[in-house]
């Protein structure tokens, strides 16, 4: 059970403009299908939301994923990634910096960066922390995993984004009691080592950020519509399962990591929870 995080803590959801990708790598829903009766293509190219959040705590500021570089077309183009997953919707205001700023921060302000795992999407600003002060929490498993793929990478990872910079690495292993009202989760599958991050607010209450842990709503129903991009099945839905009783039984609020029909209803920075 994470307890409330104390009065003045504030979560800003940020958006930083959208890839886009075909629907049925994220989630096999029986209604993208193509049927005998119904033979005409459909057109599956969906938006995916790039996401990172700012905790302002007391103690702190936390920031949860990297989002996307605005050089993705020459950073992706040597693994495929680019032309599968384009980062092709955003503006300059987008960007980490701008809406950072609007909160009344920049990148040397930043304590604590707790990367969900080392996809291109969620690390491209990593290069920003270079020789900072903030530590890079990551899940050993997820280091160790994406450090040993070679140059250019696979599967989602850029090698060049996460490789040879100069930043503070801080391993972890399972859980962990990040700040008051904060905890890091191991949620592996997606991933050699994704991990979430729960924030109990004194007035919003419980949210879970599950980043790729559960990619899309469907990720979550009951049997969940799996993800054909996964690295273990196994250890995805137990994750998912995971999620699942956080929301029915603690009743968390689930962020997912690509879901668009969730920034319509999402408070979206410079608004904030508390």
């Amino acid at each position: 059970m994470v307890s409330a995080a104390p009065e003045g803590t504030r979560l800003y959801v940020q958006h930083h403009g959208n890839m886009h990708m075909d629907a049925r790598r994220m989630a096999g829903v029986p209604a993208y299908f193509q049927r005998a009766s119904d033979r005409v293509p459909r057109d599956l190219w969906r938006p995916c939301p790039c996401l990172t959040f700012l905790i302002r705590h007391p103690t702190g500021n936390i920031l949860f994923d990297l989002g996307c570089t605005e050089d993705w077309q020459s950073a992706w183009k040597a693994t495929g990634i680019a032309e599968m997953v384009p980062y092709d919707e955003w503006t300059a205001e987008q960007q980490l910096e701008p809406v950072l700023a609007r909160t009344g921060l920049g990148v040397g302000d930043i304590d604590l960066v707790v990367a969900s795992h080392l996809h291109m999407d969620h690390c491209g600003k990593l290069d920003l922390f270079q020789r900072t002060r903030a530590d890079i929490v990551i899940q050993k498993a997820e280091y160790e995993g994406a450090m040993n793929i070679a140059p250019p990478g696979i599967g989602g990872y850029v090698t060049s984004q996460y490789r040879d910079l100069d930043v503070r690495w801080r391993m972890i292993e399972g859980d962990l009691d990040l700040a008051s009202g904060i905890r890091v989760l191991s949620l592996p599958g997606h991933s050699f080592g994704s991990q979430g991050l729960a924030i109990r607010l004194q007035v919003s209450g419980l949210f879970v950020l599950a980043s790729d842990a559960a990619q899309v709503l469907p990720n979550l129903n009951n049997p969940p519509i799996a993800s054909p991009n996964v690295y273990d099945s196994i250890r995805w839905r137990e994750s998912i399962r995971r999620l699942q009783q956080m929301r029915d039984q603690d009743g968390a609020r689930i962020i997912c990591g690509h879901e668009p029909s969730q920034l319509d209803e999402l408070k979206l920075s410079p608004d904030f929870y508390t």
